[in-house]
């Protein structure tokens, strides 16, 4: 009950930023497929993107979690490098929350297509990649996460601003 109070007082101090998007989307990973949520955006120098998604295979199902968080070096709305954090956790047996470092660059803002492309300096280094392309109000996003083992996984989703 902590986490989940801790979670929406962060969410609603965030709508304090100026540029936030909450979407849904669907995913495809190796052998499983499912939906997610997503939270993302700036605000002045601050990108952050959180993701909660489920995957199943059959009776398998996995969640996963996600929170990226940097530190922009420039004017964002005008694309700036970026270095954070990147961690992930899964609600598996045995499997602990991993957090590595990560650097990038980033176009955000709510006047056009906006962009992120990461690389994770995790023990299989990662490169992560999302645009959000404006469309009917909101953002169509496409998303990919490849790992050095050469998986990849694919997101599609739609997000509002607010």
């Amino acid at each position: 009950m902590k986490k989940l109070a801790l979670s929406f007082l962060a969410v609603f101090s965030l709508n304090s930023f100026a540029n936030n998007m909450v979407g849904i989307n669907y995913n495809d990973y190796v052998n499983v497929d499912g939906y997610g949520l997503s939270l993302s955006g700036n605000g002045d120098s601050l990108v952050y993107d959180v993701d909660v998604k489920r995957l199943e295979n059959g009776p398998i199902g996995v969640t996963f979690n996600f929170i990226h968080l940097g530190y922009a070096f420039g004017e964002i709305s005008d694309g700036s490098f970026y270095a954070g954090l990147a961690s992930v956790d899964a609600n598996v047996s045995g499997v602990d929350r991993e957090t590595d470092v990560e650097v990038g660059y980033v176009v955000r803002d709510n006047g056009g297509v906006q962009w992120k492309l990461g690389l994770i300096a995790a023990d299989d280094s990662m490169a992560d990649f999302e645009v959000q392309i404006p469309a009917g109000g909101g953002n169509v996003e496409l998303g990919a996460l490849y790992d050095g083992d050469g998986d990849t996984w694919i997101e599609i989703g739609y997000s509002w601003n607010f």
